[in-house]
């Protein structure tokens, strides 16, 4: 994911609940710092998740992770990254 915002093809301005919450007007469509929580939370989510946890029962945090997992998978894969010919190898 680290090289994937190196390279552009993540942006907070395509994470939609972010658009949805309160100050969805202030964010910088074109930043990169909620990405950045994002790449360093990543780990801790696969964790909780895949070891069980308190995470689950809590209704609102597991809609927000799925909405940003699902907000990256559609950067990383969605159309507007075909067309930017951007390639991330190891």
């Amino acid at each position: 994911m680290t090289l994937a915002l190196d390279a552009g093809l993540l942006r907070d301005g395509d994470f939609p609940h972010l658009r949805r919450g309160p100050k969805g007007n202030e964010i910088d469509t074109d930043g990169t710092e909620f990405c950045k929580v994002v790449i360093n939370a990543s780990a801790t989510f696969r964790n909780s998740y895949a070891h069980g946890g308190t995470t689950l029962l809590t209704l609102d945090q597991s809609l927000m992770a799925l909405d940003t997992a699902a907000a990256v998978i559609r950067q990383l894969y969605g159309g507007r990254n075909k067309r930017m010919n951007v390639s991330i190898s190891p």
